[in-house]
């Protein structure tokens, strides 16, 4: 296991620094920089999966592995654990196509090894957050994940665009994390550890400093998961960032912090004495997440923007599984977190194929690039449909089974959130099929009939593709993907 691990972040390390060098010696061929560094990039990102997947092979029966570091209270501790394992292959499996996907994006650009080696820091990071076993050692890997997206979304730094987005991003997201931290340090002042498995008898009784702590941690690392009224750098840096960066800002940077609200509230206070206050109170903040993301979606004429407000909607989705404080709904917001991955990483592609084709994120004016691209108009029309929650597509299940989960709890509360959750995918549905009759069937608007709408090249269909195709998959196979995701979470409850 832990040769596995080592060899999993040495060849994260090895592919950036790689890269760097290898973008040094290729400055004499230009035409070949990007190619070269895709290629290392995407070989890192192999064995970086090929390395998760032995780790996954080699977990014992009850599903966990801790490693601690030293004995101390603020040791750095790992455990990896299927739930580790289950969200790392998602980060994985996402910048793996993105990273095949960038080396057609970027080729106008002549140089995309600084994309790529951020782009590896990032899911290096993510892997980190996902096995930390202690709060300390997760708030550094969260600020690392944080620095290289900050980076990323400035990425097009010559545009004022980037640079504004990025100065509101760095500027809320730096106050969440100082808030997350104070709550940390809180939390430590109360019970004299930062360790995930120590803490659970210790917060066995509520009290008013542990509530406070819980908030500032939860309201924290809220700001990057982008839960409402949290959120309104998304919208922003999602139009600055280049297309890949979007889909792994979307498919799963906040994503992560669903998962850290999974890890922090799943062991330690989904007791009776806590689930009465939080349950409530998480639904709101869920349901409000999930209106605020879908309304302001229906507005939107820029692709990337409606894109982003509907992330936020879905972050809404996640949270109401995560607020029935039971192994079904946790499971089902895990499950959520592959679906939503899946497609709106590639909603966020296809925005980028348009804009590499005619230079725009404006839906008025890609208006009928459908009818000039066939391919695209299948893709744009599966995408949509796939993201109303419509079978055959691996959404729907995630979407049932919280509804479901919800249901099952019998609580007044979450009963009415299932209805509200319900008017929001209504409310999807008008936007996404506006998406489509914009794409698929308007006549060419005047910016499309006069550009010559070349072949997109097949490193940017390719990915695409395969996202369409697992998101199908998922529809078809369920149990396959959704099974793991129970395992996980029943590993994370002790209820195997």
């Amino acid at each position: 296991m832990n040769q596995w691990l080592v060899l999993l972040f040495a060849s994260g390390f090895g592919a950036a620094l790689l890269v760097l060098l290898a973008d040094l010696a290729g400055k004499r061929v230009p035409q070949y920089r990007t190619p070269l560094s895709g290629v290392i990039a995407i070989g890192g990102y192999a064995i970086v999966g090929f390395s998760l997947l032995r780790i996954a092979g080699e977990l014992p029966e009850n599903g966990r592995i801790t490693i601690s570091l030293a004995r101390s209270a603020l040791a750095t501790t790992l455990v990896v654990s299927d739930l580790s394992v289950y969200v790392s292959a998602i980060a994985v499996i996402l910048c793996f196509l993105t990273a095949i996907y960038t080396v057609a994006y970027l080729s106008k650009s002549g140089n995309a090894a600084m994309f790529y080696v951020l782009t590896l820091l990032l899911a290096l990071s993510i892997i980190g957050v996902t096995i930390s076993g202690d709060l300390l050692t997760l708030f550094i890997f969260w600020e690392a994940m944080s620095v290289s997206a900050y980076a990323l979304v400035a990425f097009q730094k010559r545009s004022w665009e980037a640079v504004e987005a990025t100065i509101k991003y760095i500027l809320l997201s730096g106050v969440g994390s100082l808030t997350a931290l104070y709550g940390i340090a809180l939390l430590y002042g109360l019970t004299g550890t930062l360790n995930l498995e120590s803490l659970g008898p210790l917060v066995a009784r509520p009290s008013v400093t542990l509530g406070l702590a819980l908030t500032l941690i939860i309201a924290g690392f809220g700001v990057e998961a982008a839960v409402a009224p949290m959120h309104t750098w998304l919208p922003d840096a999602h139009p600055a960032a280049p297309s890949p960066m979007s889909a792994l800002l979307s498919g799963i940077i906040i994503e992560i912090g669903s998962f850290t609200f999974i890890r922090i509230l799943g062991p330690l206070f989904a007791g009776p004495a806590y689930v009465v206050y939080l349950q409530p109170l998480i639904a709101v903040f869920a349901i409000l997440t999930m209106f605020v993301g879908n309304l302001s979606a229906l507005q939107q004429d820029d692709l990337k923007r409606l894109l982003a407000y509907s992330s936020i909607a879905q972050v809404g989705y996640i949270l109401f599984g995560i607020s029935t404080f039971t192994v079904a709904g946790f499971s089902a917001s895990l499950f959520h977190i592959w679906n939503h991955a899946l497609l709106k990483g590639l909603f966020f592609l296809l925005a980028g194929i348009v804009s590499y084709l005619i230079g725009t994120r404006s839906l008025t004016s890609m208006a009928g690039i459908g009818r000039r691209y066939p391919a695209l108009a299948l893709l744009f029309g599966m995408n949509a449909l796939a993201m109303t929650g419509v079978p055959p597509f691996g959404m729907f299940w995630s979407e049932f089974l919280i509804a479901f989960s919800a249901l099952s709890v019998k609580s007044a509360w979450l009963t009415a959130g299932v209805v509200l959750m319900l008017v929001n995918i209504l409310i999807s549905i008008v936007y996404y099929f506006r998406v489509i009759r914009i794409v698929v069937f308007s006549q060419p608007s005047d910016l499309v009939s006069g550009n010559r709408v070349g072949r997109a090249s097949l490193l940017m269909i390719g990915p695409a593709v395969v996202l369409i195709a697992l998101s199908l998959i998922t529809g078809l196979m369920p149990q396959f993907f959704y099974a793991p995701a129970v395992r996980a979470i029943q590993v994370l409850m002790g209820t195997t």
